[in-house]
């Protein structure tokens, strides 16, 4: 999880104003990041360490509770939108301007500081692009 908010911080403060490649990148590192933040989320415990075997029972669990159902939604779209594949670069907008509710819908807490910090870079990139 930190890796991929280290790389979405750093597409973020090296993006020129290009927000097609930035919307690029940082959808390829979002699925990772809402992945960590479940099973964060599911175990409780930030500090431990991620594999990857552990997201399926992890999303099984956080969508039965009502708090972090949110995420295991938006985890489904990003599952269905950018696993395979990259988008051109206004898709990619889009499907960020899409993603902007997830993002901001999520209350941050000071427990999970990479979400509070993107929910925070999101709301900033989103207006950015509808003013367009």
């Amino acid at each position: 999880m930190t890796s991929s908010d280290r790389v979405i911080r750093e597409n973020i403060a090296h993006s020129a104003g290009d927000r097609g490649f930035l919307s690029q990148n940082v959808l390829a590192q979002l699925r990772n990041l809402v992945e960590g933040l479940v099973v964060w989320a599911h175990r409780g415990d930030g500090a431990a360490e991620f594999h990857y075997h552990q997201v399926g029972p992890a999303l099984d669990a956080v969508r039965g509770l009502a708090r972090f159902r949110l995420l295991g939604r938006f985890h489904g779209l990003l599952q269905a939108s950018v696993s395979h594949y990259t988008l051109d670069r206004d898709p990619s907008e889009r499907l960020m301007l899409k993603y902007h509710e997830y993002l901001t819908s999520t209350s941050p807490t000071s427990t999970r500081p990479s979400w509070s910090w993107w929910a925070t870079r999101s709301t900033c990139w989103a207006r950015r692009c509808r003013s367009r």
